[in-house]
């Protein structure tokens, strides 16, 4: 199989890259069942029960080493499939792209103004150490194969879109005809970037990857905690007073490498 090199480079920092970008997918969020098809189950707050408040979220960090990077080259029916549903999350009514890439053979997605929203993953712990796990909680526990904490996601509110013919040389896109075909009532601009690329912008951030660490539930149902290694899990049992923002990639749960992940969701998009 093809890896996406843009997936892969994110995986190895230790995120997931999601099949669908969508605006509501939150740090603290909780999904649970197989590796590879995690469904959101609900909050933190929903499993457990704590005297304080939960980890603040820290929100619009910037990444700037996301800029520019680019996905793999796809045949152009498949990403102007995926470019039509991507604008239909944004807000577009829906239709067909197709005219305005008529030229182009392939089709490659570009990184921009990415963002990031996260909680330290320690505060996380010492919040857990202080809570009590819900009376569902076991059931979830046995019915799901991993149980996973959102602790960061990556948002953007634009990201560009390049285009190659057969012989995978650059085209230069009219950003007033694909503009034309998107109309004007979604909100979304489009725009030439002088690099070679269209750059959609968007009314509301999208996330499009995240990272999570494994929960785990006590033996005695007592105690929901972090799923770490020893030597992580000694130092919060310790008591760290300035927690981490980050901890090594290969703490994080990243289930398939260079490929998207798919994770369901029940709720509606907030308007």
């Amino acid at each position: 199989m093809c890896r996406d090199r843009s997936v892969s480079f994110l995986n190895e920092l230790g995120y997931n890259v999601i099949a669908l970008p969508r605006e509501r997918f939150e740090p603290l969020m909780v999904l649970g069942g197989p590796p590879t098809g995690l469904r959101y189950l609900g909050d933190l707050g929903d499993l457990v029960t704590a005297t304080g408040p939960p980890p603040d979220i820290q929100r619009d960090d910037p990444v700037p080493a996301l800029a520019g990077r680019r996905s793999n080259r796809q045949e152009l029916s498949l990403g102007v499939s995926f470019l039509e549903r991507l604008l239909a999350t944004m807000g577009w009514q829906g239709g067909s792209l197709s005219v305005g890439f008529r030229e182009a053979a392939f089709v490659q997605m570009v990184y921009l103004e990415v963002r990031h929203d996260f909680v330290a993953p320690l505060r996380v712990g010492t919040y857990l150490a202080g809570a009590r796990p819900q009376p569902l909680a076991p059931e979830i526990f046995r019915q799901c194969e991993a149980v996973v904490l959102v602790t960061d996601t990556l948002k953007s509110t634009c990201f560009g879109v390049a285009a190659y013919d057969r012989r995978e040389q650059a085209l230069e896109l009219r950003a007033e005809a694909i503009q034309e075909l998107l109309g004007a009532e979604a909100g979304i601009r489009v725009s030439a970037s002088g690099e070679g690329y269209l750059v959609f912008q968007g009314p509301r951030p999208l996330r499009f990857g995240f990272r999570g660490l494994g929960l785990a539930l006590s033996e005695d149902h007592s105690r929901l905690q972090l799923n770490l290694r020893e030597d992580l899990a000694g130092a919060l049992a310790r008591g760290i007073q300035e927690a981490p923002r980050d901890l090594p990639p290969e703490v994080y749960e990243v289930p398939r490498v260079g490929e998207l992940l798919e994770v369901q969701f029940d709720l509606p998009e907030r308007s």
